[in-house]
Parts: structure tokens; sequence; C-alpha cells
């Protein structure tokens, strides 16, 4: 009994290490041997056009990936203007250290337009247009497909392997921490794109003395969709229950301070 005990928290034991495995890495100018800031790192595996995760290196040439399975399939990619992308077979438990080639380029009359995902500093932009496809209804199908960003079967949003712990629209927090209900019911089409806000720090005259590690989200409406009340109704009438609905419905942001979001569930009416 006491060696089927043992072995069974071995087997618990590695099974969190390995779920612990992150790549972490350093990306220099081949150059001059300089860290490379805001270049993008990406994990993919052969034959899937869609990265697995992504983030962006930090001033010092960092970064850190979570790694959720490892096989010879996967391999970092690694990309900036002005340089030759480069990729390299993922190696766990080893640190990375990816020299970037410049490129010599010629600029044309061009018109340059933001592409699927694309950051400034802590901040991390999905344009919403390039994932969502007529099947997705709500807001959390479109959260699903962004690379890097995970929806559990309870709503919790994670990205890289960490919960966030803001979400806001339009930069106000509507929800007190109860955003599943506004995911569920967000018509996918109001969005115009979706902000990961790394290193947040919620409280505005902190946020350039007392730096986080927190990670927010922040939908950013249709010019269209910012000036209307947004919601679902669902209900029924009968004896026994006497009532038994589903409200949800979000303000405006020019409404927002006189009128804050609703969320009426339960069989007898009752408001959370």
């Amino acid at each position: 009994m006491k060696s089927l005990l043992y072995i069974s928290i071995l087997l618990i034991t590695a099974y969190n290490l390995s779920a612990q495995q992150v790549i972490k890495g350093t990306v220099t100018d081949a150059g001059n041997g300089q860290p490379v800031d805001a270049a993008t790192v990406q994990i993919r595996k052969t034959g899937r056009q869609l990265p697995l995760t992504y983030t962006l290196t930090k001033a010092d040439g960092t970064f850190i990936l979570p790694l959720h399975q490892a096989d010879d399939s996967l391999f970092v990619h690694v990309s900036l203007l002005g340089y030759k992308a480069i990729r390299q077979k993922i190696t766990a438990g080893t640190r990375l250290l990816i020299r970037l080639e410049p490129e010599i380029f010629t600029l044309k009359e061009v018109e340059i337009r933001p592409g699927r995902v694309y950051g400034q500093h802590d901040t991390i932009n999905y344009d919403v247009s390039q994932f969502i496809s007529p099947k997705d209804e709500a807001i959390k199908d479109v959260l699903k497909k962004l690379p890097g960003v995970d929806v559990d079967d309870d709503g919790k949003i994670s990205y890289n392997g960490k919960n966030i712990s803001k979400f806001y629209v339009e930069g106000m927090d509507l929800t007190d921490g109860r955003y599943n209900q506004l995911t569920n019911n967000l018509q996918a089409g109001a969005v115009k794109s979706v902000q990961i806000l790394e290193n947040h720090q919620p409280i505005r005259a902190l946020q350039k003395k007392l730096t986080t590690e927190d990670i927010a989200i922040n939908l950013k409406l249709k010019d269209n969709f910012r000036d209307r009340w947004m919601g679902t109704l669902e209900g029924s009438m009968g004896i026994p229950p006497p009532f038994c609905g589903k409200a949800w419905a979000m303000p405006s942001r020019s409404a927002v301070k006189a009128s804050p979001p609703i969320f009426i569930k339960g069989t007898t009416g009752e408001t959370m």
C-alpha cells in the first residue's frame, strides 16, 4: 500500500513539473551583441499555420514562454523588421540564445496596415477581424482562437498560462471580476480588437512607479457599437417555477457612469 502511494506521489510530481516547463531565452543583434527589444517570439508546430503561443522580447532582449508539450515538431520563430527571421528547435530545460542578422532592404511607397497580431511596449493587440468566423457568436468564441490565450470550461481566461487579473471594455472595468457573463454574451462582431496588457498596474497613480507581473485584457469596440446598449435576454413562464430567466446588458461608454452593467439570472429573477 505504501509503495503504491509512493508511486502515485512520484507520478503527480512528474506531471506537475512537466506542466510547468517554460522556454526562456535572449535575443541579441548578431552584429553588435546588443539586446533586441520588441522582437516577435512564437512557438510554432510544423504543419500548423497559427502559432501555439506568442510574446515580445523585453528591453533586455529576454523572453519567457510556457511549454505545455515538448516534441520534435515544435520550434521557436523570431522576427523583427530590419532583421532576418530565424527559426530554432526547442530544447526543454535549456536557455535559448538567438542572434538576429540585420537585413538591409529598400522601402517603397506602400500602405502599412497592422497585421493579425501587433504590439507596442507592454500591449499586444489582436485584430478580431482576422480571427472571427461566421460561426462565432460571442466574443468568447474568438478569444479561444487567439495565440497564447486560453479559456477554460468555466470561462476563466489565461494568457501564456497565467490567469488575467482584470477584464476591461474600452478601458473600463464593467464586470467586477464576473467577466464570463460578458464574454458569453457580448457579440463577437461588436469588438474591433483585443488587447493583452502585460505588467498591468490598475492604479493610475502607480503606473510609472510600481510595476507588476499582472495581465489584463481590454476590448476595443467598433465605433458603431460604442453608443448603444448591448445584451441578451432569455426567459420562460410557467408553474412551477413561476419564472425562469436570464438577462445581460451592457451600456455604452457614454452612459456607463449613470448605468452600470446588469446581470440577472435565476428562477426567481435574482439579480447578481
